[in-house]
């Protein structure tokens, strides 16, 4: 974290802050709401799901661990934002980005689309750590939990969403 601080310029302190928000629920939210509604109307409301359910049970799953597990916030550096007020463990942000990233690239499967949702929801990552909201360890797991959640829901769909 100290070689994040190191790096801390005015435009990327701006950039940074601007990033973190697309993991927001702020972002996501409409966003799912908006490719749910279009997938739906094509007729494909199991992919529908299968985004909603990623990114609301990422945010439901992610919400349980920090109230379970109570992790305080890095005390390091002087933050660049006002410091949410709750625990730390894991990174919610980030996790709601791989989960609603990877169901995207899951759902439209084009190779094309795969370095973008990785970059999107990498980038997001490395915000929450240069804003210094989180520990390495946050991000990492909001990662994996994240991953495992939506390939989970991918792999169940069949079971989980046809009606």
């Amino acid at each position: 974290m100290g070689r994040l601080s190191d790096a801390r310029t005015v435009g990327l302190d701006r950039a940074m802050l601007a990033v973190t928000w697309l993991g927001s629920l702020f972002v996501l939210v409409p966003a799912a709401l908006i490719i749910g509604i279009r997938l739906a109307r094509r007729g494909q409301k199991n992919q529908a799901r299968l985004l909603a359910s990623a990114l609301f049970g990422a945010a439901l799953l992610g919400r349980i661990a920090k109230w379970w597990i109570e992790r305080p916030r890095p005390d390091v550096h002087t933050w660049l934002s006002s410091l949410p007020v709750d625990s730390s463990y894991p990174s919610l942000h980030t996790m709601q980005a791989v989960a609603f990233f990877l169901a995207l690239a899951l759902i439209f499967g084009k190779k094309s689309y795969w370095p973008i949702a990785f970059v999107m929801a990498t980038v997001i990552a490395i915000s929450r750590l240069y804003l210094q909201v989180h520990f390495p360890t946050d991000v990492i797991a909001g990662m994996l939990a994240a991953a495992v959640w939506t390939l989970t829901l991918y792999k169940l769909r069949g079971a989980l969403f046809e009606k």
